[in-house]
């Protein structure tokens, strides 16, 4: 892999790893910003906030067909793309 594509890529995720940090250590500030952009979104838009575990329930359920769909392993006869599209499945998995 290119070293400035690596370099990149470690950057980005760092800044996602620093805010998981600082949203676990500091909920509370987190929540009160949350709230004053629900509130105006709930009026506006009725179905908003409703049945949230049974919409990320739906949503985690679609990616599964797609995920499956876009790393086919078992359709590849060359041994290299199948090792490659199984690496490519157990990467989203593990996300």
């Amino acid at each position: 892999m290119n070293p400035i594509r690596s370099l990149g890529r470690t950057m980005l995720a760092s800044m996602f790893v620093v805010e998981g940090a600082d949203t676990l250590a500091n909920a509370s500030s987190k929540v009160s910003a949350y709230q004053e952009v629900r509130e105006p979104l709930t009026e506006t838009v009725p179905a908003f906030g409703k049945l949230p575990r049974l919409s990320s329930a739906v949503l985690a359920a679609s990616l599964v067909p797609s995920t499956l769909a876009e790393h086919r392993f078992w359709d590849e006869s060359d041994d290299t793309r199948r090792a490659e599209a199984k690496r490519g499945l157990e990467k989203t998995v593990r996300r």
